[in-house]
């Protein structure tokens, strides 16, 4: 008996073991054959290994960064197993400037250097094999450009302020501080300090 058997879907966002050479997802597929021995129905099942080509499994992703002199570097690490190839893009969110690479490797481990920390970027990462390409992992990157703020609290007679900043630097556009005072308890006036600019 010969059957021909398709795969007319496969779930995705499952991490499937895969043959690392030819990237097919490694399977099984159990068969049942019956037959009448001396009046008796016998069944016999068999187990056999298969193998499915399909797109690479969404990849996995690893990433650290670190911002020297306003340049920012990332370290990237993805793995979407049953790739050949990895496409990674990032685009700013302030002025919308897209760079985009291509990678030929099993596994994606490099480092993205001289990116500018005037912005946060939307990083896109995905595998590819011979069957197409795998569903793709987004992320964003670009904090550590951003100062670590320190928010603390004093008082002075009747006024309560707010100070917001990197150990008394501040950073456009984050306000530095505000100022909550009253003289009694009918009349409060707020004012907020940001950029140089006093808002009352």
């Amino acid at each position: 008996m010969n059957n021909d058997i398709s795969f007319n879907s496969i779930p995705q966002n499952i991490q499937w073991k895969r043959n690392q050479i030819t990237k097919n997802i490694i399977g099984q597929i159990k068969a049942k054959a019956g037959m009448l021995s001396g009046g008796e129905y016998v069944e016999v099942e068999k187990i056999c290994d298969i193998e499915l080509p399909y797109k690479p499994n969404k990849p996995i992703i690893q990433k650290s960064e670190e911002t020297t002199n306003g340049v920012i570097s990332l370290h990237l690490n993805a793995f979407a197993n049953g790739s050949n190839t990895y496409t990674v893009s990032y685009t700013g969110t302030k002025y919308a400037d897209t760079r985009t690479f291509i990678v030929t490797e099993d596994a994606l481990d490099t480092i993205l250097t001289n990116i500018s920390g005037n912005q946060l970027y939307n990083l896109s990462i995905y595998g590819t094999n011979s069957i197409g390409n795998s569903d793709t992992c987004h992320l964003t990157f670009g904090f550590s450009a951003n100062p670590v703020l320190n928010m603390t609290i004093s008082v002075w007679g009747p006024t309560i302020k707010y100070d917001l900043s990197n150990n008394g630097t501040i950073t456009p556009p984050h306000a530095d501080s505000v100022w909550v005072t009253t003289e009694d308890r009918t009349n409060v006036v707020l004012t907020s300090n940001a950029q140089g600019l006093v808002v009352k």
